[in-house]
């Protein structure tokens, strides 16, 4: 019994997975460790920024949620 064709996307996941893991090494040996640092911290602040955005909504979303019986008689 043969096997369905994979989906576009099985395919875009299978070929992102080695491209990742190529690319810290790509970017190594065209630029040295100068460019590598500067992509590593570019990398981190931006997903600081994402993150940070994404943590105001939870904790706005938390606060203005209602509050269940249990934690209302707790407090």
């Amino acid at each position: 019994m043969a096997s369905p064709d994979p989906s576009p996307q099985d395919k875009l996941v299978a070929l992102l997975g080695p491209v990742l893991v190529a690319v810290p090494w790509i970017i190594l040996y065209f630029g040295r460790w100068r460019l590598y640092l500067y992509v590593l911290v570019g990398f981190a602040v931006i997903m600081t920024l994402i993150n940070g955005r994404e943590l105001r909504d939870r904790v706005r979303n938390w606060t203005t949620a209602p509050k269940s019986k249990g934690l209302k008689k707790a407090a």
